[in-house]
Formats: structure tokens, sequence, C-alpha cells
């Protein structure tokens, strides 16, 4: 089934999700979630580490704005988390774009809250990004972030040349390790 139905579900719900090991392939070119739906205000979505992937699939890279995972929260947000997963955003399985800067905004994991709106943790840990198009992990949106964490996360087989976090509005604490 597609993994934006377990997703959505979690979100309405206030559910955490878990992707045990294996390697699930998207066949569409963006997993977006909106949180406003929300019962609670706390999303995880966690695997077991280096074992388990998401990937999109192959030939889906084809425009700007073709974001993998695409965080969009249109109320206020105590934790969003993304743990213990392999996020391969399958650059290579895709045409190259004539420039490296082609594919704009196409990141592997973006978070772009709604203007007016608060998400107290934004915390990515132990997460491996690969074969990224654009900007590994991106903040992006409107709303404030009180802190953004990065921890024990890396990049691996990087074709384009683009940054591994972009943090393009203010977080009142950003705090990288690892």
């Amino acid at each position: 089934f597609p993994v934006t139905i377990p997703c959505d579900y979690a979100i309405a719900n206030g559910k955490s999700v878990y992707f045990p090991a294996g390697t699930y392939l998207c066949t569409y070119n963006v997993l977006s979630f909106n949180f406003a739906t929300s019962t609670t205000k706390t999303f995880t979505m966690f695997g077991d580490g280096a074992t388990s992937i998401l990937k999109m699939g192959d030939g889906l890279m084809t425009a700007t704005f073709r974001r993998f995972l695409d965080f969009v929260p249109s109320v206020n947000m105590e934790t969003i988390e993304v743990r213990d997963l392999v996020v391969d955003n399958n650059a290579r399985g895709s045409t190259a774009p004539p420039s490296p800067f082609d594919y704009e905004q196409s990141h592997t994991i973006r978070f772009a809250a709604a203007a007016g709106t608060v998400t107290k943790l934004l915390r990515y840990h132990n997460v491996i990004i690969k074969d990224p198009v654009a900007d590994g992990m991106n903040n992006q949106g409107d709303g404030q972030v009180y802190n953004w964490v990065i921890s024990n996360c890396s990049e691996i087989d990087r074709t384009r040349v683009r940054r591994s976090v972009q943090c393009p509005r203010l977080v009142d604490n950003l705090t990288i390790t690892d």
C-alpha cells in the first residue's frame, strides 16, 4: 500500500510511523505531510537505521519543486521527528539536469511550517540522506521553530552541487552534532 496511507492515519490519530528493515519504493515524487488534522501535536517517523530505506523511484525527478519528504504543518506542533532511516532521493535514477542548479527546491527533506505557527522541536536523528537532488535538509517555512536538532546524520552518494543543510528561515536554536 502507498506510504502515505499509514502516514496520513498516524498524523490524524497522533501515532508514529515505523518502517521495519526493508526498502520502501515511492512511486510518486513527493510524500507531503500536512498536520492540519493532527489530534496530537507530536509526529515521529522512524525505522531500524541503515536497513530501513525510503527510496524515490527511478525517473521521478524531472522538474523543480519535487521534494521527497515534505513536512508542512499548518498548526502548532510540539515535536516532529524523523529518525533511524535512510532517505534515498535517487538522483542517479533520473536524467541528469542540464545544470547542477536545475531541479531547484527539490530537497530530500523539507520542513515548511505555515506562517503564524510554532514547532517547538524539529529533530532529525540517525538519518542518512542518500543521493540528494538539491539540499539534503531544508527549513524554509514561515512558521517559527524553537529548536531544530540534527544529530548523528550523514549524507552519501552526493552527485549535485548543493547544501547538506539549508536554513533560510531563522530558528531560535539550531544544534548540529556528530
